[in-house]
């Protein structure tokens, strides 16, 4: 879920100071500023869930920064489409996106910023299943941010080896890197919201369904507060799991027909059949009567939306 990392500002110092007639500050140019608006867009969107929009103000801030030649405008831009595209589920273009960037930050000497892309790309590693290449690229990441010496990758690291360590069912191992990732990410909301996801996966993985609640629970409530509707749907989703494991079979769908509307919302068709899926058997068992939430799902892929989550 969870593969951006926290907005980045470009600053243009060089270009403010005093100069010219008089002493009168020079505006900057907006030709130096038009990618930092079109990346701040496109975070903005992806934060939301937003992926295809997000990819359009990422690609238009790419091709101003690279027509300006201001190559850390061209690294960001680069590592935010990998994340937007890793988003949308095309990991191999995420993952070239990601190679292009890290190069690019290691020949501006900004190795805290490769050591992130390097996170990032371990991400789709484990999401596709390459779970020892996946290590290694953390590995790297992890010398590269000790490095740097600013710990700007350090939780992402952390969290996606706990992730990485729960896939291998390296279990008492991805609790404790979890656990660490969450007492070190509590002052960046993000970072906890992507800590909490994790942890609440690992609960499930080792049936203590209760806890695996709570934490999707708290990742949630942090979802709902940032707008993250691809959040939304999939803390939803996976609570309903949890429920469902536990065997509160009602409390479960009860969350995925929240979950499939979420999903419904942000035109997720294939996440949407998942849900409703198992929606639906869940029903018929417990007699309960989905027709409502059947409506408006369908009505709602088919694009008869009033208030679009994406523009």
């Amino acid at each position: 879920m969870n593969g951006i990392m926290s907005l980045f500002f470009f600053c243009f110092s060089a270009c403010l100071v005093v100069c010219g007639c008089g002493g009168s500050a020079l505006s900057v140019p907006d030709h130096l500023t038009s990618g930092a608006r079109e990346l701040n867009r496109g975070i903005d969107l992806y934060q939301k869930g937003c992926y295809n929009s997000a990819l359009e103000h990422f690609s238009r801030a790419h091709e101003l920064y690279s027509a300006s030649d201001m190559l850390y405008g061209v690294a960001e831009s680069l590592n935010d489409l990998g994340s937007a595209y890793q988003g949308m589920g095309e990991c191999e273009s995420a993952i070239l996106c990601f190679d292009e960037a890290h190069a690019l930050y290691l020949h501006l000497g900004k190795d805290g910023d490769a050591a992130k892309t390097l996170s990032n790309k371990a991400a789709v590693l484990i999401a596709t299943g390459r779970l020892d290449k996946a290590e290694d690229t953390l590995n790297r990441a992890s010398q590269l941010d000790k490095k740097a010496g600013c710990g700007k990758a350090e939780v992402s690291i952390m969290n996606n080896m706990g992730v990485l360590l729960t896939k291998k069912k390296e279990y008492d191992r991805a609790e404790i890197v979890l656990a660490g990732c969450l007492s070190a990410s509590k002052q960046d909301p993000c970072q906890m919201v992507s800590a909490c996801f994790a942890m609440g996966n690992l609960m499930l993985e080792t049936g203590r369904y209760e806890k695996a609640v709570s934490y999707f629970s708290s990742a949630l409530t942090c979802d709902r507060k940032n707008g993250f509707y691809k959040g939304i749907a999939d803390d939803l989703f996976y609570m309903g799991l949890a429920f469902d494991r536990w065997g509160k079979e009602k409390e479960s769908i009860e969350r995925w027909k929240r979950s499939a509307k979420v999903y419904a919302l942000l035109g997720c068709a294939d996440e949407v059949d998942r849900v409703m899926k198992r929606l639906g058997e869940s029903a018929v068992r417990q007699d309960v009567d989905i027709t409502v939430t059947k409506s408006f799902v369908d009505r709602w892929l088919r694009g008869e939306i009033c208030e679009r989550l994406c523009p």
